[in-house]
């Protein structure tokens, strides 16, 4: 019989807590994969507590004593003491765009930021482990909260991001500061105008100070390479443990095609630790909507 961590105890049930609706006292066949002895389970059901928990595969094959329970027990069964720990059903997450945040999680985090020499040094502890020439993205900055509320400047970025170009997006996401490689890539420069719906800052001298705003970020933005397969899956996973943190383990997600792939690899592995269902584009051609729903 072995013992768990809580954090560990929580993430694995809740991970198949929500799957099937508890079963008491019932003793179905085979064998269960799993067993959950003295714990301090709530059913949803009636009785409302329950003692142990067994499980099939990845559903909830039946919640009781301690006694019944361990009828369900065979020789390859894994037998987990819950040490009287509470047990409940997961959430779910009816709305999120997990993938995308997990790629926040690849980016320099500016929220709550106090200053901008705090921006400036979160930046430069990210930069050094950023490879020559690799984009540095972030978001979360408001200069309101600074005591000199005034906006940062492409000089102020140019400083900490050793010449890779670097945007960081304002926390109400409609402006962003871009440093003079970034400016560089998106062709922004003295002569350039402003697009419809957007607005290049500029200092007294006429050139840009790194400030783009509306469509003018967005054409910075444009210019930042879509994340590696290796990123989008780190980031993945670092939004799926975070979820199993606060005990998410289904939801219902707006995310990418290639996102839905690692998803399905992730599955294949056994390390998919929540149930996803994905939504699709409507407005995408026939013939993809087929791809994807055979999928």
């Amino acid at each position: 019989m072995c013992k768990v961590s809580e954090m560990k105890l929580l993430t694995l049930f809740l991970a198949v807590w929500i799957l099937m609706p508890a079963s008491h006292g019932k003793t179905p066949s085979p064998e269960a994969d799993t067993i959950f002895v003295s714990g301090n389970a709530y059913t949803g059901a009636t009785p409302a507590r329950a003692e142990a928990i067994a499980v099939r595969r990845d559903r909830i094959a039946a919640v009781g004593t301690n006694a019944e329970i361990q009828k369900l027990k065979g020789k390859n069964t894994r037998v987990v003491d819950l040490g009287g720990r509470f047990v409940m059903p997961g959430f779910n997450d009816a709305h999120l765009h997990l993938a995308s945040g997990g790629l926040a999680k690849l980016r320099v985090d500016l929220v709550g930021t106090k200053s901008l020499q705090e921006m400036k040094s979160r930046i430069a502890e990210h930069a050094r482990a950023t490879a020559p020439g690799e984009w540095i993205t972030g978001r979360g900055w408001d200069h309101t909260l600074w005591a000199e509320q005034k906006l940062p400047f492409r000089q102020d970025i140019d400083a900490v991001t050793g010449g890779r170009p670097a945007l960081f997006v304002r926390v109400d996401g409609h402006i962003g500061v871009a440093n003079s490689a970034a400016l560089k890539a998106a062709k922004i420069g003295r002569d350039t105008p402003d697009p419809p719906g957007g607005k290049i800052d500029r200092d007294d001298t006429g050139e840009p100070t790194g400030i783009v705003r509306e469509t003018a970020l967005a054409a910075v933005q444009g210019k930042v390479p879509a994340p590696s397969p290796a990123q989008r899956r780190r980031g993945i996973e670092l939004a799926l443990a975070e979820a199993a943190q606060w005990g998410v383990t289904s939801l219902q997600d707006n995310s990418q095609w290639a996102d839905f792939l690692v998803y399905e690899e992730l599955a294949r592995e056994g390390k998919l630790t929540a149930r996803i269902s994905e939504w699709l584009p409507f407005e995408a051609p026939l013939p993809t909507l087929q791809n994807h729903r055979s999928r």
